[in-house]
């Protein structure tokens, strides 16, 4: 896909580079030892944002962005996981687990890094922030679990995350708001879901308590981004985004009946 004769590669590299996402080239053109790229910021230090300026998760650092792959390089690495996780049979569910997660982690903390930078609205970027924050922990740990049980977790963006992360930053305003809130609130379900159910179900005890540990911190932020798409005018969150009073409760069948 080229845009203004660049290549996908090339303009989500550059989106890293101006704070936009947490993926760059994987040999990116030389820069300065003395500065971190524009956008990329170095360990403690702090980035505006709602609610004042708050330190950066080392995920977001000059050195890991670099590290990134391009989003070809991504496909390919996760595809060759898939075939490896698809051969420890006792152990492929935790493990496809920690890969997706891994996956969609990268992708919810690039769109909400580029929503802190594109957003006009302070409870959107106060929901950005929170994301990049508790996301980028969430991100470390993962890491170690995904070492414990063999699974490499490729760092950067598949070519579809990459394509949807650019058109939902090629809007503006109102717009970028709704798109943003609405991506995030289907991610979050899922998101929810997945980890609840690990929680229960998870055989590795490492993956187990990662799940059971951030459920609870994703129901959160589901909670906060189903607030904030309703007051943008997104009502299609389901009937648990609805107010109780406006909810059709099921009426039980008799007993004899079923």
């Amino acid at each position: 896909m080229v845009r203004n004769g660049k290549t996908l590669a090339a303009f989500t590299a550059s989106l890293v580079l101006s704070g936009g996402m947490c993926m760059a080239q994987a040999t990116p053109p030389a820069q300065p030892q003395q500065q971190p790229p524009a956008g990329v910021h170095q360990p403690g230090s702090a980035q505006p944002g709602a609610g004042g300026n708050q330190p950066v998760p080392p995920a977001l650092t000059a050195e890991k962005a670099m590290a990134m792959m391009e989003p070809k390089q991504v496909d390919q690495q996760a595809d060759m996981q898939l075939q490896k996780i698809a051969q420890s049979k006792d152990m492929a569910g935790d493990r496809l687990f920690v890969l997706e997660a891994g996956l969609n982690g990268q992708f919810e903390m690039a769109l909400a890094q580029q929503a802190l930078q594109k957003s006009q609205s302070p409870q959107v970027k106060q929901i950005a922030q929170r994301l990049v924050q508790d996301h980028g922990q969430a991100n470390q740990q993962l890491t170690q679990v995904a070492q414990k049980n063999q699974v490499e977790v490729p760092m950067g963006l598949t070519g579809m995350k990459a394509q949807k992360l650019q058109i939902i930053g090629s809007m503006e305003g109102k717009e970028y708001d709704q798109a943003f809130l609405g991506c995030m609130d289907a991610l979050h379900a899922h998101d929810v879901t997945e980890f609840r159910n690990k929680a229960q179900t998870a055989k590795n005890a490492d993956v187990k308590q990662f799940a059971a540990m951030t459920a609870p911190k994703l129901a959160q932020h589901h909670q906060l981004i189903k607030q904030a798409a309703m007051a943008a005018g997104l009502t299609g969150g389901g009937m648990d985004a609805q107010p109780a009073a406006g909810r059709v409760e099921a009426t039980p069948l008799p007993a004899g009946s079923r």
